[in-house]
């Protein structure tokens, strides 16, 4: 009862200002990558650096996004899933609605830290063309949503059909 109330003050804090910080990255398998094979590698060394952040296996808040796995630790939460032959992680922090309506942005120092570690282990196991950063986009079948898809190698995005 007390966490639906301690919900629900939060909900009504962040009515006007974001209270998420959020931050995604999408690892492709490449020409010549095997994709079951840089699947497996992928998750296994996010939950290595969420069990080594202090992030313990979660269920995912809305499971209708497709996550294979979630990691959390209080406000802090990263979860990886399946789009597009990528394998695409998003790491998400709540922020106190008093910080942020003070125009106080973007991640704590812990969820910076991860957010570089993460982005650099990445790239170090899978070559840094197979790996990048975007913006996670919304949509309506939020099976959908993710990062957008590389168009013929460029960054072009999808649009956001909210």
């Amino acid at each position: 009862m007390l966490r639906v109330v301690a919900l629900s003050i939060l909900l009504l804090l962040c009515t006007a200002t974001s209270c998420f910080q959020q931050a995604a990255v999408a690892v492709a398998a490449g020409p010549a990558g095997d994709p079951e094979s840089v699947r497996r590698d992928a998750f296994s060394l996010v939950a290595r650096l969420a069990s080594r952040r202090g992030l313990r296996p979660s269920f995912p808040d809305n499971p209708a996004q497709g996550w294979v796995e979630c990691f959390a630790a209080s406000a802090l939460v990263l979860c990886g899933k399946e789009l597009d032959r990528e394998f695409q992680f998003m790491l998400s922090e709540a922020i106190a609605a008093p910080l942020s309506r003070r125009g106080l942005r973007g991640f704590s120092p812990r969820a910076d830290s991860l957010r570089r570690e993460l982005l650099d282990s990445l790239r170090a196991r899978f070559g840094a063309t197979n790996v990048r950063e975007c913006n996670w986009l919304e949509e309506r079948d939020p099976r959908r949503s993710g990062c957008p898809p590389l168009a013929n190698g460029n960054s072009a995005q999808r649009p956001n059909v909210r």
